[in-house]
């Protein structure tokens, strides 16, 4: 979720058995990814050409399906590879920024308590419903002009972080 509301892009590496699996998780999750006034960003559900960094620049998902002996750096550029999001279902592993903050602290936590089937749209439309709030908060607070001291100790007192700040701006 950190990865999706920061804009991170997210790569999905998968395999013929998992592709359409895949496909459908990138379809689903293109719904959240935030897009700024007149921005196009692009999500491409069956990647077949390796990436290059600059595609990133307006790239939100991808899916890109290796075939037989290909490997990830086969197919993305390896100065790139800190700053995705990459989930490889070839090999079962995940890796993204790491998040510490407090606007998604819980959404584990609800995600785990759900029966295998159960509705985690719901839970995922609820955070970001929080967010959502929590941004328009923000925005409230800071563009009023009489921002004072007082509203200063009251935001700093929300315990927010680095993290979160990337979430709200």
């Amino acid at each position: 979720m950190f990865s999706v509301l920061t804009r991170t892009p997210i790569v999905i590496i998968s395999t013929p058995q998992e592709l359409a699996t895949a496909q459908n998780f990138i379809k689903a999750l293109s719904v959240f990814i935030p897009r700024r006034k007149d921005e196009i960003l692009f999500v491409d559900i069956d990647r077949k050409e390796p990436l290059k960094a600059e595609h990133f620049s307006n790239m939100a998902a991808v899916n890109i399906c290796l075939h037989n002996h290909h490997v990830v750096e086969d197919v993305l550029p390896l100065e790139s590879l800190p700053s995705l999001c990459i989930l490889n279902l070839k090999d079962c592993s995940f890796t993204a920024p790491s998040y510490n903050g407090r606007i998604l602290s819980n959404i584990d936590q609800r995600i785990r308590i759900l029966p295998l089937d159960g509705p985690v749209f719901s839970i995922i439309v609820g955070v970001l419903s929080e967010v959502e709030r929590i941004v328009m908060w923000w925005q409230a607070i800071t563009s009023t002009p009489y921002y004072t001291s007082a509203i200063t100790d009251h935001v700093l007192s929300k315990d927010f972080t680095r993290l979160d700040m990337m979430i709200i701006e």
